[in-house]
């Protein structure tokens, strides 16, 4: 029997005019396709990656990033797939995702053959009903992806039924959506294959730019773990992962790294959890044998740490490790707000001394903080400023609260009526918040966020002159942060 062949696609990404995307290795897809190759071909175009400089024009205010689907419709002749799987991470890039669905679709129809697509991602496990409805969507993947997937190629493969997949979406004889609910995780992450890097170009990851300025350019990511038993009532993590946190083996880490330390000369990783604290015997384990085996790797972790505990110990030996930079998602500076309506395992006593204590250790330290949701008072906003304005981090971002599809932030806004109108999914890039609560409208919230950062840029200003031509400090005069950006955006 001819092996199938399946391509997976990180797709285009849209952006609001005053962004540029950041780009690296897509760990999900690259998972993916390293349980996939065991039994079938597989390929993986990375369209960020492969056309990092290549930006077309969307609306006034949005811009399209990477490959784009005419190109994509030029290569299909070079390889031809039987599957087509794309990633949908982001609400914002639904669009782009049916595009390229549209694009093989097509092709197939003039070449008199069948294209499967497939979608996947936190987006489209939250709303597969929805990304169904699109005709050229064949099926759906929720949650952790690598067993429904491998199971829906062997059924397409030997023309079997499909419905008894845990976790797929797809229609059956009538034409009726069906939604197979996810009755399993993979409960050991070890067991799962390293990310087939070798089918990404990795040295375009070098080019490109990052979530932060990387000390070496030889540079990828990694994960740790996979889901999460906190529910947070802004996060999709459990939704999607699950709601166990189950923990990759130290052993198992190092393994990955001595093995992109040799393929790819790796010198800098930048861990992509939010729960490297979340079990310190295995954090304390994975910084000791880093030093033992003398990686000489600098690490951090970049995409926010949940700050529920540490221990003084740890900190030495992440500093030790090669750790230099960490960005802990705090939320909120107010407990009442941490507790009572985020549901968060954040604890801002513990917060503070941990910041003071990886700074003390010479690790630089990152802050992010949500504002506006439903229940927060304006004078508990003004308190997270006041609780960040103590520190003296490395860098301080300030968001809007966004009730992403399949949070129970945005159940909880449908339920209470609290959108101003009908959102689409572009508009999360356009727009600083659409919710109307009790304290505040978009206009009121948009003028705290602008006071609360011009007092805190002036406060460290004052305390710290460099501050002030740091970059940063042009929030007193000419910009504000963007509500989804880590850059600035000017007025």
């Amino acid at each position: 029997m001819q092996r199938l062949r399946i391509l997976l696609i990180n797709p285009p990404q849209i952006h609001h005019v005053s962004e540029k995307p950041v780009c690296a290795p897509p760990l999900g897809l690259a998972y993916m396709a390293a349980v996939l190759e065991k039994a079938f071909d597989v390929k993986i175009t990375d369209c960020i990656a492969e056309g990092f400089e290549k930006k077309s024009y969307v609306t006034k205010e949005i811009n399209r990033w990477g490959v784009d689907p005419d190109e994509l419709n030029l290569r299909v002749t070079r390889w031809e797939p039987d599957i087509v799987g794309i990633s949908c991470t982001y609400s914002p890039q639904e669009e782009v995702i049916f595009d390229i669905a549209a694009v093989y679709k097509r092709f197939a129809e003039i070449r008199g053959k069948n294209i499967i697509t497939v979608v996947g991602g936190p987006h489209a496990t939250a709303v597969p009903f929805d990304i169904m409805k699109h005709k050229d969507v064949d099926f759906v993947v929720t949650g952790e992806g690598e067993i429904p997937m491998f199971q829906l190629c062997q059924a397409i493969q030997s023309n079997m039924d499909v419905s008894g997949i845990h976790g797929l979406a797809y229609r059956d004889h009538t034409g009726k959506v069906m939604v197979n609910p996810r009755s399993e995780y993979i409960d050991n992450p070890d067991k799962i294959p390293f990310p087939a890097r070798h089918l990404l170009l990795m040295d375009k990851y070098l080019q490109a730019e990052s979530y932060f300025k990387p000390r070496f350019l030889e540079r990828t990511n990694m994960i740790l773990s996979r889901g999460c038993d906190s529910r947070c009532l802004f996060c999709t993590v459990p939704g999607c992962f699950g709601g166990k946190f189950r923990p990759r083996s130290a052993d198992n880490i190092i393994a990955e790294m001595k093995e992109i330390i040799e393929k790819y000369a790796i010198k800098e990783v930048c861990f992509e959890d939010d729960n490297f604290f979340r079990n310190l015997d295995i954090a304390t384990e994975l910084c000791s044998k880093m030093t033992d085996n003398k990686l000489n790797l600098a690490w951090g972790c970049h995409s926010g740490l949940v700050a529920r505990g540490y221990s003084n110990k740890l900190i030495e030996l992440m500093k030790q490790s090669g750790c230099y930079r960490v960005t802990l998602n705090l939320e909120s500076g107010c407990d009442n707000v941490l507790g009572k309506i985020l549901n968060s395992p954040n604890d801002r006593n513990i917060a503070a001394n941990m910041i003071l204590a990886l700074e003390k250790a010479g690790i630089e330290v990152a802050v992010n903080f949500r504002i506006g949701f439903p229940g927060e008072t304006q004078q508990e906003i003004m308190e997270t400023f006041s609780f960040i304005s103590k520190f003296k981090v490395a860098d301080v971002k300030v968001f809007f609260a966004v009730p992403f599809p399949g949070t129970p932030f945005q159940e909880q806004c449908n339920k209470e009526g609290l959108f101003i109108r009908p959102v689409k999914y572009r508009d999360y890039l356009l727009e600083s918040t659409f919710l109307r609560t009790e304290e505040f409208d978009p206009q009121v919230l948009q003028k705290l966020h602008e006071v609360g950062m011009k007092n805190l840029w002036k406060k460290r200003a004052t305390s710290d002159a460099g501050v002030l031509f740091s970059g940063v400090g042009s929030v007193l005069e000419k910009t504000v942060l963007h509500p989804f950006s880590s850059k600035e955006k000017k007025r």
